[in-house]
């Protein structure tokens, strides 16, 4: 019920700001505001897309056939992540 509750909040939130979107934008400080979250919108999504296309390149190649050499790749993936950095030389 809780999900189904946020959900309606959250569709009723997005129709009401398309509603009056022209309104809001006429106020300076919400006009400034909302250029600065499309550009981190845009700038997340230079960040992210790169990494998206080369998963879903990888997840073609492996293919479902593959699942388990996948899952390994993740696996060791996950554990490099995990690892103390190397610890660098002291003294010269």
């Amino acid at each position: 019920m809780f999900v189904f509750a946020k959900l309606g909040a959250i569709g009723t939130t997005a129709f009401v700001f398309e509603a009056g979107r022209d309104k809001l934008l006429q106020l300076a400080w919400f006009h400034a505001f909302y250029r600065y979250v499309i550009w981190l919108r845009r700038r997340a999504h230079e960040l992210v897309d790169p990494i998206v296309q080369r998963i879903r390149f990888r997840m073609r190649i492996l293919g479902l056939k593959r699942a388990p050499r996948a899952f390994r790749l993740l696996q060791r993936i996950r554990r490099r992540m995990h690892l103390p950095p190397p610890l660098e030389p002291q003294g010269m």
